[in-house]
């Protein structure tokens, strides 16, 4: 990021912090606002206090979002690629901008959650959600491409310069941008993500006041906690969500859960159907909306190179679910815990290839993985019953440049913060 760039970015917050909400869009303005380049967001710390300043259609309890209710808004029949748009319902403007391939894309969005890695009290990053493109240094593909699909879910760090970054960072290059964008919300309470500390740019703090730096993070905003039953039977019922799961993805009920449980995502679709577990006929395979609410936030991260997972986390409550990470004995790494989903990306990934959104519950996140099985990438699985509304929006446009979703009573910024800087 340049001098420049930070100096325009700091001014924009400054005149928001002492006049908020004072540059609102009119609702009947359906144009997107563009940049030029992928920097004109704000940091972490910034995106709170942004978000905590703000006053917007006569409402100053807006929040940043946490990773859940993010996800929530997430459209997956939409992509840049596909539909020419965001992957968010079309009564969202979303601000558009160059992504580091040159290319006419949409931003990362700040989540609320911090995202630890390798340690409980590690707050370097936190998640942010694609609504555009998931790019990556991919030199073997040309450069910058897509590689895990508008709708991904991954992490930045809180601050620093993108420019450190110049071919991303990680297996698939992922890009690092640090400058995100902000859709607040309010209202709720709608799904916890387990997050109980608080963190500033480094390390874990105590919660900080209203006054403070770091306020209106995922611990200290209302939400409603994960409730599970064990039905004794191999089912587990979420409480809050009426889905019922699959306890394990152990496949062959001797008591491991390695590669040998692991399927294609053609058969795990296809053996959903005749799946009995429990006495029930109705299995399927989680969208992703479903198979994101089981995510926990209290999960670490682990090392792609590690040997073993000790002292490892996962991000799903093992209380209730078996769990287990990549098997080490059939040449996976130990972060190959990738469970699939039935969501298909409308776009595609790696030069080309046709890919199934997933999430990672060793290491939290949702990714764009192969659905091809001649690239011979297999996944866990977990079938789920019940509620199948469930991840179907309500959307209503209150007319007031809000959206308000009735299927999870948040109440939305049909603007972006990016649109209110440039006074639209």
């Amino acid at each position: 990021m340049t001098i420049q760039q930070t100096l325009i970015s700091g001014v924009a917050c400054l005149v928001l912090a002492i006049f908020p909400g004072c540059s609102k869009k009119s609702a009947t303005s359906p144009e997107n606002s563009t940049n030029t380049t992928q920097y004109d967001g704000l940091n972490w710390e910034q995106a709170l206090k942004w978000a905590e300043d703000l006053e917007y259609a006569g409402y100053s309890d807006w929040r940043l979002p946490n990773a859940k209710e993010l996800q929530s808004i997430v459209d997956y029949t939409r992509s840049p690629a596909t539909t020419g748009t965001a992957a968010i319902d079309p009564l969202f403007n979303c601000s558009s901008i160059t992504n580091e391939a040159g290319a006419a894309d949409f931003p990362y969005y700040w989540c609320s959650t911090t995202f630890s890695s390798m340690s409980p009290t590690d707050g370097r990053s936190a998640v942010y959600i694609s609504f555009g493109r998931a790019t990556g240094y991919m030199p073997q593909f040309g450069g910058w491409i897509d590689v895990h699909g508008a709708g991904a879910q991954r992490s930045d760090p809180k601050a620093g310069d993108p420019a450190a970054f110049p071919q991303g960072h990680g297996p698939q290059g992922d890009a690092i941008r640090i400058y995100n964008y902000v859709r607040c919300v309010r209202g709720g309470p709608f799904l916890g993500t387990g997050q109980s500390k608080c963190y500033n740019n480094s390390s874990e703090i105590s919660p900080p006041t209203a006054v403070q730096a770091f306020y209106g993070q995922d611990a200290q905003n209302m939400c409603t906690r994960p409730s599970y039953t064990d039905n004794g039977d191999g089912t587990v019922t979420d409480n809050v969500t009426g889905l019922m799961w699959q306890k394990s993805p152990d496949r062959s009920g001797d008591g491991v859960i390695n590669f040998s449980d692991k399927l294609y995502y053609d058969q795990a679709r296809d053996s959903a159907a005749p799946c009995t577990l429990a006495g029930y006929g109705d299995w399927r395979l989680p969208s992703i909306k479903e198979l994101y609410s089981l995510i926990m936030f209290f999960g670490t991260d682990v090392n792609p190179n590690a040997t073993s997972p000790a002292g490892c986390t996962p991000f799903i409550d093992t209380t209730y679910f078996k769990f287990g990470y990549g098997d080490l004995g059939a040449g996976e790494r130990i972060i190959d815990a990738q469970y699939a989903s039935s969501t298909l990306y409308v776009g595609a990934t790696m030069g080309g290839n046709r890919t199934m959104f997933g999430v990672n519950f060793a290491d939290g996140r949702i990714k764009g993985y192969p659905a091809d099985s001649s690239i011979g990438k297999k996944y866990y699985v977990m079938y789920v019953r019940g509620n199948p509304s469930y991840g179907t929006n309500q959307y209503v446009d209150n007319g007031d440049s809000t959206i308000t979703d009735n299927a999870t009573g948040l109440m939305w910024m049909k603007y972006d913060h990016r649109h209110l800087q440039l006074g639209k």
